[in-house]
């Protein structure tokens, strides 16, 4: 059908029809441009390191939302024992569907467990940043540093790219895990 098009998000799809062919595809290219947010995390850098070492999370949702929060999944610090730091090598991409892009702003945050635990009382708050979604320099790598609960600089950086729409990253990465696309289709 010519009057109807399709948004798929991950495995699930929303079904719209427009009054005219004209209709739909002014939709399209609305849906297109401003479907959401991908987060594309690359690097965690100067995570204090325990014993022998962590697995991270990053957590990623709109502030002042009740909207679905995307998370990688978790990933193992890279420190050489006796090391007072290490880094933890993401390289995966989330993606929130913005209920609007002028005013979203996404909080990102990091979280560790020991390796060697998989319960949920042993994670731990490292920090968190946000991203206002307008005015972030999209496609380009940028560092943010990690603030704690009490908003002061916990000396953690988050080195990521920020696609605003409705395409997915492109990365060389074998390790990087690219989320289902945003894709709008005609039916």
């Amino acid at each position: 059908d010519k009057n109807e098009c399709v948004l798929t998000v991950g495995n699930k799809k929303v079904r719209l029809r427009a009054a005219t062919e004209e209709e739909t595809k002014k939709w399209t290219k609305q849906i297109q441009e401003h479907a959401g947010i991908f987060i594309q995390v690359d690097t965690i850098s100067k995570l204090p390191r325990l014993g022998q070492g962590s697995k991270y999370i990053v957590t990623a949702k709109f502030k002042g939302t009740n909207s679905e929060q995307q998370q990688t999944t978790w990933c193992q610090g890279t420190g050489k024992n006796g090391a007072e730091t290490e880094d933890c090598n993401v390289r995966q991409q989330l993606y929130l569907l913005a209920p609007d892009l002028q005013k979203a702003v996404v909080i990102l945050s990091v979280e560790r467990r020991p390796v060697d635990s998989n319960e949920a009382s042993e994670r731990e708050f490292l920090g968190s940043c946000e991203l206002p979604g307008a005015s972030v320099e999209v496609g380009k790598p940028i560092v943010h540093k990690l603030l704690t609960k009490e908003k002061e600089e916990s000396g953690i950086t988050i080195r990521l790219k920020v696609r605003v729409g409705g395409t997915a990253l492109q990365g060389r990465d074998k390790g990087s895990t690219r989320a289902s696309a945003a894709n709008v289709t005609r039916a």
